[in-house]
């Protein structure tokens, strides 16, 4: 019986232990989840709708006034691009306006390396491409210019590209501290 007794001791005292460990465990990462969020919290948010500007930097303005959805050949066309053409990809075209009010010139690759193409909910992210190479807006001056993002035909099947196409779509400039971007809900034709 004495050895009965002192097994199920031994397991008492492992069952306390082990509660301890979890205790403390839990509490760590309550503790580390407060402070990331302290540190970091969640960004503003500078959502606009198509054709209302956005105050992008200091003295730089930012409007997207359309947006449009067609394939290789269609964007050579109309926008005047030069991509190649073998029917892989679709494009999302976005036509926007900057306006240079400082005293300096602007390069638009500055605001193409930062800018992005997400649709929520389905979670599809991109980085763009400008049309041309007419890419610096001087002091004084407002630029419409064109970017375009590609579709993939083979990741992305029919269906899926039409539903797609109908979620909404998000030009984003910033992410953080700042969350910058347009939304448009879905692209019509």
């Amino acid at each position: 019986m004495k050895y009965i007794k002192e097994g199920l001791n031994i397991r008492k005292h492992l069952f306390i232990i082990g509660i301890i460990v979890v205790v403390i465990l839990a509490a760590v990462v309550i503790a580390g989840y407060i402070d990331v969020n302290s540190r970091f919290p969640q960004p503003e948010q500078d959502i606009a709708e198509k054709g209302e500007w956005i105050d992008y930097a200091e003295n730089i303005k930012l409007n997207v006034s359309d947006i449009d959805y067609c394939s290789d050949t269609e964007l050579n066309q109309k926008y005047k691009a030069d991509v190649k053409e073998n029917g892989k990809y679709d494009y999302i075209v976005v036509k926007m306006n900057l306006n240079n009010e400082s005293d300096t010139n602007y390069n638009l690759i500055n605001l193409i390396s930062k800018t992005n193409l997400v649709i929520y909910p389905s979670g599809y992210e991109n980085q763009g491409d400008i049309v041309g190479n007419d890419i610096n807006v001087t002091s004084g001056e407002t630029k419409e210019f064109t970017l375009y993002f590609t579709v993939s035909k083979m990741l992305i099947k029919k269906k899926g590209r039409e539903k797609l196409l109908g979620e909404d779509i998000y030009v984003c400039f910033k992410a953080y501290p700042k969350r910058q971007a347009v939304v448009f809900r879905g692209i019509d034709g």
